[in-house]
């Protein structure tokens, strides 16, 4: 009697501390990259990395304010919530683009900074270029099936919801910030230059998409890539002769549009 009750009780209290553990990872994994969680499980203090190969997507979500005065506050959470979980999913947890944070109407997104990614001093110098043209072209088609996405989505008041898409590519550094209410995040030039870019864009609509990118991260793009985004309808071109961007002068940026949606909507007139 008593022992079989002592027994059933120690077994409730460890399937209680399983779960609770269980919880408190998903938990963690739902703030931090996977490979910081760990470090933090294992005890690591102080989370704080340098990353020399890096790329920042950043995705402004357009009409935001404006949706906001016109539609109230419940209408336009659910909208974006729809739009972020969208993003979410393009990610998902097998991709080299990781997300970092989402607040009010941005979705920021790096890729790059996972110690595999991360050569250091350990590998040769055009693997480490190679594998920064990968995270870049990784970070591409992840903004292209996130604009996809969330071209699929109406705003609240039945209209098409647009974007704007930044990249940029460049050193960063990361690092956990915060005690009671860890907090994973990336900081820098590049992280700046990602938000010009994106701030700066054309407005990504349904029947042309566009994405707009510093030289730091058109430079990464391989002849093969570009060649296959040509296939696909993309297009790689210079935005014009150089544009002042906010806090950093005149820089010549380019974009990728898709072009091919265009000239089958010119031939269906």
């Amino acid at each position: 009697g008593g022992a079989d009750e002592d027994r059933q009780r120690w077994n409730h209290l460890c399937l209680e501390q399983l779960l609770q553990k269980k919880m408190e990872r998903r938990l963690l994994r739902s703030l931090v990259p996977s490979s910081i969680g760990k470090r933090l499980c294992a005890g690591e203090q102080i989370v704080a990395d340098r990353h020399e190969n890096a790329t920042v997507l950043f995705i402004y979500v357009d009409q935001y304010e404006e949706t906001l005065l016109s539609c109230g506050t419940t209408r336009t959470i659910r909208w974006l919530n729809e739009i972020f979980c969208k993003f979410d999913k393009v990610l998902g947890s097998k991709s080299n683009v990781i997300k970092v944070e989402t607040n009010s109407n941005f979705y920021l997104a790096v890729s790059g900074i996972t110690r595999t990614a991360d050569t250091g001093q350990t590998t040769l110098r055009a693997r480490a270029e190679e594998l920064h043209s990968q995270g870049m072209e990784q970070c591409v088609l992840s903004a292209i099936r996130m604009i996809s996405g969330a071209h699929e989505i109406k705003r609240p008041n039945k209209k098409p919801t647009s974007l704007r898409v930044g990249l940029s590519s460049g050193p960063l550094s990361s690092g956990v910030v915060g005690n009671a209410h860890p907090r994973f995040s990336i900081f820098g030039d590049t992280v700046n230059t990602a938000s010009r870019m994106a701030s700066s864009s054309e407005v990504s609509v349904k029947w042309r998409p566009v994405i707009h990118m510093s030289a730091s991260s058109e430079c990464l793009l391989t002849t093969a890539f570009i060649q296959r985004m040509d296939m696909m309808g993309w297009r790689l071109g210079a935005r014009g002769h150089g544009m002042e961007i906010k806090g950093k002068g005149i820089m010549q940026t380019y974009t990728l549009t898709m072009v091919r949606d265009k000239v089958a909507k010119q031939d269906s007139h």
